[in-house]
């Protein structure tokens, strides 16, 4: 059944816009507190309530919001651009229309389309807007765009796989809020679809992984804000999405790179939230996701580029409730939620975005101060990309010295990060013949190194992602495929010149070895690969060999041991161009004087590409 959206929870959804209408005086800023978040400058205006899209050209658009003036609260329909590279603002076109708590969404063709929000009309009341218009970045011109089926504002729109935007919900009294309608930008219309099960503001909307749409939370939702729903474009159909832990609204959802959505915060007619909630769209359940620092609603957030989530301000409980400046991080990784750096400034009904240097970019919003009047602000700040940890080299594999175990080949894995605040861990996983990825349990959690003994015959590839003291991750760093070939001594590459005897032995790699002990023996494999590795016995009658790398000498190996050893490596080199090279082993003729013998084993050859 569907219901309108009245009375208490239109009142409280609202708080943003009567609040606004107070008179109203700028007062002084947050105190300074140390601090990784950077000033990024000012708008051209103050906002509140405002939109901030990423367009392809790099900048970033932001558009109307809200503003207090001598006159009281103004709607604005200024627009402004944001060079993230050169740190500048600069005004651009103005919308056709003034409008706050409007929708934007960056269009396929590279175009925004702004859709509804809230004005002002002939009477100076505010109004709720069917309108719509598109900004295009190449003339730098805003064209009216077709009217919406009717007003909304406090909405969700999505952009959907096949390029259609979808629009849900209105905060608007008149309203249908559970009413839906899809633009087609190729037709340049506005058409119907299938109508939510419940009326909702103020709610979450998550693009998934196959396509279709999650709508959660909300007021107005059947007195609840729990309940939960999924939209399929293909159909044009509504399904139950299950119900949340928490009822929500003002809330914000995330989807994360496993599919799920992480959804954060809110409020219900009551105290700010703390808790998270996971929407698995696999099995369509929700499960708890742990306590944010602080409770919080009306807040940003924001997915960094190693999958974990930034959330940031907000109002807490009070009367009025008043904004944030606290920051949590997320980790997907460790499932668990870590204080930040708290922003320059508090702020709720701000706007947040990552950009493309991997800096996440916070514009705008509102404050109270001690006498509990509110301000809308222009000032901006960066939490900079230096601040994310970084893997300066990714996880790259060499062969070692050493023993072989039974089957399997040491290989020596090894990477590195860099951040301002050290690392606190990494997060190692391995990935075999194409197959799934898997967890490697280090030594140590900031280990940057590690031993594999890996089975020869197949593809190896290893990724790994470093996290801070803050939390904060890294992007996922992949190493190469790489190819592992264990040559035995009767491969058809080795060539042997001089007199080389065979021998059986079930402790050798292969089941026998190769030896010989007169100074006119070689053993030569050709090979393409970046690493080598021989592999041998060694004994109280072993000798002294030299092995040659593309005709230059290498090593000189002394065999000698007092006890007997098999599988043992005992020249490898790594770093070598990609391409074609010679091992050639050579046996000398020569032994220790501890030793009664000069012989020299070959047993195998490990190649890596």
């Amino acid at each position: 059944m569907k219901k309108s959206v009245r009375g208490r929870s239109t009142r409280m959804r609202l708080t943003l816009i009567v609040g606004l209408l107070l008179a109203a005086i700028p007062f002084a800023s947050t105190a300074s507190v140390e601090t990784a978040w950077q000033s990024a400058g000012n708008m051209q205006s103050a906002r509140g309530g405002h939109t901030m899209t990423l367009l392809p050209n790099g900048l970033l658009l932001v558009a109307g919001g809200l503003i207090i003036s001598g006159t009281g609260t103004e709607v604005l329909n200024s627009a402004e651009l944001y060079d993230s590279e050169a740190g500048v603002w600069s005004t651009t076109a103005p919308m056709n229309s003034p409008r706050a708590s409007h929708s934007a969404t960056l269009l396929n063709d590279g175009t925004v389309l702004v859709a509804g929000g809230i004005s002002r009309g002939q009477t100076a009341a505010l109004v709720t807007l069917a309108s719509t218009e598109i900004y295009d970045p190449v003339s730098n011109t805003w064209s009216s765009g077709p009217d919406m089926q009717q007003p909304r504002h406090d909405h969700t729109a999505v952009l959907l796989q096949n390029g259609e935007v979808l629009i849900a919900g209105s905060a608007d009294a008149a309203a249908d809020n559970a009413a839906v309608e899809r633009y087609d930008p190729v037709a340049g219309a506005w058409l119907p679809a299938a109508s939510m099960a419940a009326a909702r503001v103020n709610h979450v909307t998550v693009l998934l992984e196959d396509g279709s749409v999650l709508v959660a939370g909300g007021f107005g939702v059947l007195e609840t804000g729990s309940s939960a729903e999924r939209y399929t474009p293909a159909t044009n159909s509504w399904s139950d999405a299950g119900t949340m832990l928490s009822s929500r609204g003002l809330a914000t959802a995330t989807r994360l790179a496993d599919g799920r959505v992480l959804v954060t915060g809110g409020a219900m007619n009551g105290p700010r939230l703390a808790a998270t909630e996971f929407y698995d769209p696999a099995d369509n359940s929700w499960t708890d996701a742990g306590l944010m620092s602080d409770a919080r609603s009306f807040h940003m957030a924001a997915i960094l580029p190693g999958g974990s989530v930034m959330v940031a301000g907000g109002q807490i409980t009070g009367d009025p409730p008043q904004s944030l400046a606290s920051v949590d991080i997320y980790s997907p990784v460790s499932n668990t939620w870590t204080k930040a750096d708290s922003m320059i400034r508090r702020r709720y009904a701000g706007a947040m975005l990552l950009l493309p240097d991997a800096s996440v970019l916070v514009t705008g919003g509102i404050d109270y101060d001690v006498e509990q009047i509110p301000t809308i602000f222009a000032s901006a700040e960066r939490f900079p990309p230096n601040q994310l940890p970084t893997v300066t080299r990714t996880p790259l594999q060499g062969l070692r010295l050493g023993s072989l175990r039974s089957a399997t080949i040491p290989v020596a894995v090894s990477w590195d990060a860099a951040d301002a605040d050290g690392i606190s861990s990494f997060t190692l996983r391995k990935q075999r013949n194409n197959g799934a990825f898997s967890g490697v349990t280090l030594p140590d959690p900031r280990a940057r190194s590690i031993i594999q003994f890996l089975q020869p015959g197949g593809t190896h590839r290893y990724r790994v992602r470093a996290t801070d003291g803050r939390g904060t991750e890294s992007a996922q760093a992949l190493g190469p495929v790489t190819t592992l070939e264990a040559r035995q001594e009767t491969h058809g590459s080795v060539a042997y010149t001089g007199t080389w005897n065979v021998q059986a032995d079930p402790n050798a790699f292969g089941g026998g070895t190769k030896f010989a002990g007169r100074a006119d023996a070689r053993a030569t494999v050709s090979f393409t690969g970046t690493s080598i590795s021989w592999v041998t016995s060694r004994g109280g009658a072993r000798g002294i060999a030299e092995v040659w790398l593309d005709g230059v000498v290498a090593a000189r190996v002394d065999l000698y041991s007092p006890t007997a050893r098999v599988r043992q490596i005992m020249f490898a080199r790594n770093g070598l161009t990609n391409s074609v090279h010679t091992l050639q082993i050579r046996v000398l003729g020569q032994r220790n004087a501890a030793s009664s013998a000069t012989r020299v084993d070959v047993d195998v050859f490990v190649v890596l590409r």
